[in-house]
C-alpha cells in the first residue's frame, strides 16, 4: 500500500525550473472491443497517445480564502481519492467527479496531513493537532490527538498502513502511533535535546515507518519504538518521504534520496527548486513533484526530466495508488490526473440503409469510465450521436460519409477519431 504525506509550503532554492521533458509512458489500460461488420469499409483516424500521461489541470476548490489551496491528496485506488485544503475543507472523488468542498474542521489554518489506506477509512490532521476521520460516507467531528500546538505553529503529518495502524509526526518532535484505539505519544529529540522538526512521514506497514525533518535527518519506527534521528542528506531540508515497502523509500527536498532496504543512497539533484511531493508504488516506480509544478518519474534506475503539469501553481501533493494513475493537487485549488487517455476503440461502422432505422454503439478504451461522446462533424441527416456513444436514427440521404467523433472521460481528457459510414440506397 502506498501512502504519501506532504508538508506545507517551504522556501524555494533558486529561480523557476525550466527543464521540461517527456515522461516515459507505460502501457495503457485495456478497453472493450469495437463493433465491426464485414460490410463496412476500413477507417482512418487520429491516433490517441498510448499509456498514461498527465492531463489538464482543472479547478475543484476555488475558494480564495484557502491558504495554500488544496494541501493534501490521498488515493488508495483509481476510483477513490480524498483531498483537504488550507481552510479546513475536504473533497472526495469517487471515480467520476469530485464532491463540493465541505467544511469539516474549524481550524482556520487548515490541514497539513491526510492518509487513506482504504476507500472507507481516511485520517486528516490539522495545524492545531486535531484529527478528522472518514468512514466511507462522512467525516467525523475533529478530535485533538496532539496538544503541542501550544508551543507555536504546528505541522502535523499522518500516514496509515491500514485502518488499524497509523503514525503521525509534528514539527515539534512529537511522534504518535495509533493501533485502532487511541494515540500513543513519543517525543523524539536531536543530539541537543530539542524536538525534531518533522516534515514528512510514510508508514507502509505497522512495523515500519520513516519520518524526515528539515535538517536532512530520518527517524524510523520498528513496530515498538522510534529511533534517534540519523543524518541521511548533507544538503538538509527534506520535505517529504514515501515508502512502497520497508525495503524501498524515496525522500525529497533539496535533492532526492533512495533507500534500497539497506542504506540511503547519496542525494541526487533533479530540479533547480525544492522538491515538494513524492509517491512510490514500487522500487521501480515513483512520481515526484517540485515547487514549480513539474513532475518527475522514477523508473528504478533514474529520474526523468521534469514536465510542467500545474500551469504555474505550486504542486502541493501527489498520490499514486498504481503506476498508471496519480492525482496531484495544487496551491490554486486545482487537480491534475495522470492516467491513460481515453481512445475511440470502434474501428469501423456497419453500413446503414436510407430510410431504415439504424443504431450502433461506439466503444472506447483507456481513460476512466464513464465516457462522454459528441459529434465533431459529418453525421448524415437523420442520425445523431448520444452522449453515451449510441449512433441512432433513420438516415435521409444515401452516400459515403466521413464522420469524426470525440470521447471524453471524467478526468477532462479527450480524443477523437474519423470513421467511414456508408448509407446505401
Amino acid at each position: 500500500m502506498v501512502l504519501t504525506i506532504v508538508p506545507m509550503l517551504r522556501t524555494r532554492l533558486t529561480a523557476a525550473a525550466v527543464a521540461v521533458g517527456a515522461l516515459s509512458l507505460l502501457a495503457g489500460l485495456l478497453g472493450t472491443t469495437d463493433v465491426a461488420s464485414a460490410t463496412t469499409a476500413a477507417v482512418s483516424g487520429t491516433a490517441a497517445r498510448s499509456g498514461p500521461a498527465w492531463g489538464r489541470s482543472f479547478g475543484i476548490d476555488r475558494r480564495s480564502d484557502a491558504p495554500n489551496g488544496i494541501t493534501q491528496v490521498s488515493c488508495p485506488s483509481t476510483t477513490f481519492c480524498a483531498a483537504v485544503d488550507g481552510s479546513g475543507r475536504a473533497l472526495v472523488f469517487k471515480g467520476t467527479k469530485w464532491s463540493p468542498a465541505r467544511a469539516i474542521d474549524a481550524d482556520p489554518s487548515g490541514f497539513s496531513g491526510l492518509s487513506c489506506p482504504t476507500t472507507t477509512f481516511c485520517i486528516a490532521t490539522d495545524t492545531d493537532g486535531f484529527a478528522v476521520t472518514w468512514n466511507g460516507k462522512r467525516w467525523s467531528a475533529p478530535k485533538q490527538i496532539d496538544p503541542t500546538q501550544d508551543q507555536g505553529e504546528l505541522q502535523l503529518f499522518v500516514s496509515c498502513a491500514t485502518r488499524s495502524f497509523c503514525g503521525a509526526v509534528d514539527s515539534f518532535g512529537e511522534a504518535l502511533t495509533w493501533h485502532g484505539h487511541g494515540w500513543a505519544r513519543h517525543l523524539v529529540t536531536d543530539q541537543y535535546g530539542n524536538g525534531v522538526d518533522f516534515s514528512g512521514l510514510s508508514c507502509p506497514t505497522k512495523s515500519f515507518c520513516v519520518a524526515v525533518d528539515g535538517n536532512g535527518d530520518a527517524v524510523t519506527w520498528d513496530g515498538a519504538k522510534w529511533s534517534k534521528p540519523r543524518l541521511i542528506d548533507d544538503l538538509g531540508n527534506l520535505n517529504v518521504v514515501s515508502c512502497s515497502s520497508p525495503k524501498f523509500c524515496a525522500a525529497a527536498g533539496s535533492g532526492v534520496l533512495i533507500f534500497n532496504g539497506k542504506k540511503w543512497l547519496p542525494a541526487e539533484s533533479i530540479s533547480s527548486v525544492q522538491m515538494k511531493s513524492v509517491s512510490c508504488v514500487s522500487p521501480r516506480w515513483c512520481m515526484a513533484g517540485d515547487f514549480d509544478g513539474a513532475a518527475y518519474r522514477w523508473n528504478g534506475a533514474r529520474w526523468s526530466d521534469g514536465r510542467a503539469i500545474t500551469e504555474g501553481d505550486t504542486l502541493n501533493s501527489i498520490s499514486c495508488p498504481t503506476s498508471s494513475f496519480c492525482a496531484a493537487v495544487t496551491s490554486g485549488g486545482n487537480v491534475v490526473f495522470y492516467a491513460p487517455v481515453p481512445a475511440v476503440a470502434t474501428a469501423s461502422l456497419r453500413a446503414a440503409t436510407k430510410g431504415h432505422a439504424y443504431s450502433v454503439q461506439l466503444r472506447a478504451r483507456g481513460g476512466v469510465a464513464p465516457y462522454t461522446w459528441r459529434t465533431v462533424r459529418g453525421l448524415p441527416h437523420g442520425l445523431k450521436l448520444s452522449s453515451s456513444g449510441m449512433i441512432s436514427g433513420t438516415p435521409k440521404t444515401a452516400g459515403k460519409f466521413l464522420i469524426k467523433v470525440a470521447v471524453s472521460d471524467p478526468l477532462h481528457e479527450t480524443s477523437n477519431r474519423k470513421l467511414s459510414l456508408k448509407v446505401e440506397k
